[in-house]
């Protein structure tokens, strides 16, 4: 199982980037492609909310807000770097982050 989900976090991680490319060459909005990232996130955890029910914990939603407002700003310049550079040299700068902070 562990496998199956590296091999599709790869997928999507992938696809991810190449769909935003697409997006981004045809002068798509960052803010417009953040929104919908964000929607299709939320409407994920909402309906796994509803079918096992809603609980909160007010550190975990702060800490939550402060990580969501920083994937915005790096999806923000990802995307604009996607729009102005090469995907390639825009992929493996976003792969170092993960090595070299």
């Amino acid at each position: 199982m562990t496998i199956l989900l590296y091999f599709l976090n790869v997928a999507c991680s992938a696809g991810q980037s190449t769909l935003s490319k697409h997006y981004a060459s045809k002068g798509g909005n960052a803010n417009i492609y953040n929104i919908n990232k964000v929607g299709a996130g939320a409407l994920v955890f909402l309906a796994m909310g509803l079918l096992r029910g809603l609980s909160f914990h007010l550190p975990t939603v702060l800490l939550g807000m402060g990580y969501g407002t920083c994937l915005y700003v790096s999806n923000f310049a990802g995307f604009t770097a996607l729009a102005m550079g090469p995907m390639a040299l825009t992929s493996i700068i976003a792969s170092f982050s993960l090595v070299i902070p």
